[in-house]
């Protein structure tokens, strides 16, 4: 596995060497996110709480984002999820780790909302565990993959409204044992309505886990 990351990370060097990264918005070489263009996004320093529970059972959950799903960081995303960007994981994670500071969190680990094995041999990779690697490393806090699973393939979310949002992630996921007296992080590149993080977070304390907040790249604007 070790080796297989090291490959993984030569390899990319060797691409940066033959392709330049270029800036999503601009165009400008050398980067993927260039300072002019992050000068127009939409930072937060705040968090956002999400309190659903199912059955009842109340699950209030602090959701600390690096900014808007809008502009460059909504491209962001979209590369790293769909066109196959896999070399954004490193300077999303290094903005990431920058909100981890400043909200002042501690854990014992961090675990990557996970995709259904099905839709991950589609893709060939969850996005958010790239993130959660390199969010590791930025921290100094183990990613802890294979800590959630997802026992239920679900529909997209998208274009879905909050309730049946919060339906269709109901019993997707199930946490194993060993997080048990962890202390953790849940890590995903978007929040919307946050049913996807509270049933993620829900299923780590069932096992035992605590969580003590939630964190995504980018969070969807509120209405209105």
């Amino acid at each position: 596995m070790q080796a297989g990351r090291a490959i993984g990370r030569w390899l990319g060097r060797v691409l940066d060497l033959v392709f330049p990264p270029r800036c999503l918005g601009c165009g400008a070489w050398g980067v993927y996110l260039c300072p002019d263009c992050l000068s127009d996004a939409h930072f937060l320093a705040t968090p956002k709480t999400v309190g659903w529970g199912f059955r009842g059972e109340a699950l209030p959950l602090t959701v600390w984002s690096v900014g808007l799903h809008q502009g460059i960081l909504r491209e962001a995303v979209h590369q790293l999820k769909y066109e196959g960007l896999r070399a954004l994981a490193q300077p999303m994670a290094a903005m990431l780790a920058s909100t981890w500071r400043q909200a002042g969190l501690s854990a014992s680990g961090i675990v990557p909302v996970p995709l259904h094995s099905s839709r991950q041999r589609s893709r060939g990779y969850n996005q958010s565990t790239l993130l959660a690697r390199a969010l590791a490393a930025e921290v100094g806090v183990p990613a802890v993959e294979g800590g959630v699973i997802r026992v239920r393939a679900t529909p997209p979310q998208v274009g879905l409204s909050a309730r049946e949002r919060l339906a269709n992630v109901e019993g997707a996921f199930q946490a194993a044992n060993c997080l048990q007296g962890m202390r953790l992080i849940v890590l995903d590149d978007v929040c919307t309505s946050g049913a996807t993080l509270v049933a993620c977070a829900q299923a780590v304390s069932q096992a035992g886990g605590e969580v003590v907040a939630a964190m995504t790249f980018t969070r969807a604007e509120e209405p209105g």
